[in-house]
């Protein structure tokens, strides 16, 4: 998009229902699907549910939730809706609402676990899946004061609901205990988290060395069917936790002995969950050795994550999402039939330094366009440009880039020649 001097916020605002996570799926659903075109290829249909509907459907109110599900009626074209499903972890009502009580089912309490993260770890540590130290209670100078009594001078603080990175914050020991204070619930106001919410306070897994991993889980009759592994070569001690660049097949030692274990914790987070059939989005540490469960989500890895997996493993995990919430697993057809089309993968978030920002030009972004359009092992981008005659306007000059290779080293090579000749940087 190129804009204009003086043009306001409001010109540039996302398209209305734009960033909807909840796509209603129309018509036949092909129960041998392995990709989003085998199921439109099969006559389904599939439409974003805009979040002005979701709220309808979330507000209580009979009228206005008839109203939205007239909407979503329409959306079909004439075809009936058979699900509805959701890439984040929230949406739970409007899901209940969509999705009649039999294909609901599957899912919905596997999710309303997974978005209170305190009930999760909970159970997590019932079914044997190791967690770091934690408590949980209202926050205030006590529950800090018990966290660093416990955990000692530099614990973690998370919101017990919801399964995302926000309000997520690692003690400073350079701040007093009112200072901290002060700001985590400035941390808490900025990522709408309400102050009301039961904190966990819980010890930092893995100490400096910090090593993370991504796991998506792919579940079949309660039995992990698939399972790739993202190693974060980028993940951070410090508010705010980004992952900048991942690699799949993990490529640090440590890790790499590690993985035998993984089926094992897999199997176990699914059974805590009550999850027979469906994708899980796992985030875990090694921490001497053995994994802990930091984070779980009911749904694939968000970004390119599910790019990443289909071309690791042939297999969509968005679509095992929709067919378990049908209640069914990926088929043993759509298992045998798929075809990788990498070993490995690597996936990131660039930028360019704030140096450059200014000269990162529509005409310069378009450039980067065409070489990532010629290179046949580019799993898929997103980029943003801007140009604009205004002193105090600066573009964001983000990138996202995914890169399929024969080997991990191979991918991080490939995705560093691709993009630091245009200026920007993963690290």
């Amino acid at each position: 998009m190129t804009h204009m001097a003086g043009t306001s916020r409001d010109m540039t605002a996302e398209r209305p229902g734009g960033t909807s996570p909840v796509y209603g799926i129309y018509g036949p659903v092909n129960t041998d699907a392995a990709t989003l075109s085998d199921l439109l290829s099969g006559g389904a249909v599939i439409r974003q549910i805009p979040v002005s509907v979701l709220l309808a459907l979330e507000s209580g109110s009979s009228a206005l939730q008839d109203d939205a599900l007239d909407h979503v009626a329409a959306a079909g074209e004439g075809l009936p809706l058979t699900t509805a499903t959701c890439l984040d972890d929230y949406w739970n009502t409007s899901l209940q609402i969509l999705n009649d009580d039999i294909a609901y089912r599957p899912l919905a309490a596997s999710r309303c676990i997974a978005v209170d993260k305190a009930t999760t770890y909970d159970r997590l540590t019932a079914d044997g899946v190791p967690v770091p130290d934690y408590f949980y209670g209202s926050l205030s100078p006590q529950l800090i004061d018990n966290a660093i009594t416990a955990y000692g001078p530099r614990p973690v603080l998370k919101p017990a609901t919801g399964t995302s990175s926000l309000g997520v914050y690692r003690y400073r020991d350079d701040l007093s205990p009112a200072d901290n204070l002060a700001y985590y619930r400035i941390l808490l106001r900025m990522g709408n988290v309400p102050a009301t919410s039961n904190i966990i306070a819980m010890r930092y897994a893995g100490g400096a060395e910090g090593l993370e991993i991504g796991a998506e889980i792919t579940m079949g009759a309660g039995r992990v069917i698939s399972l790739v592994v993202h190693e974060k070569l980028t993940s951070t001690q410090v508010h705010p936790f980004v992952d900048r660049v991942m690699v799949s097949p993990p490529v640090h030692p440590k890790i790499i002995d590690a993985l035998p274990d993984l089926p094992g914790h897999a199997e176990r987070i699914a059974t805590a969950l009550g999850v027979v059939h469906g994708v899980l989005h796992a985030e875990l540490r090694l921490d001497g050795g053995v994994w802990q469960a930091l984070d779980i989500a009911v749904r694939p890895g968000g970004g390119l994550i599910a790019h990443s997996v289909q071309a690791i493993t042939g297999i969509d995990p968005r679509v095992c999402h929709i067919l378990a919430g049908l209640g069914r697993p990926v088929s043993d057809q759509a298992r045998n039939d798929a075809a990788a089309a990498y070993n490995a993968t690597c996936i990131a978030c660039c930028y360019t330094p704030p140096a450059r920002r200014a000269q990162v030009t529509f005409a310069k972004q378009a450039q980067v366009a065409a070489d990532f359009r010629g290179a046949t092992n580019v799993l898929g981008w997103h980029i943003n440009a801007a140009e604009v005659a205004d002193a105090l306007f600066e573009p964001d000059a983000g990138l996202s880039v995914g890169v399929g290779a024969p080997t991990p080293h191979a991918a991080l090579t490939r995705l560093r020649a691709l993009v630091e000749p245009h200026g920007y940087t993963a690290a």
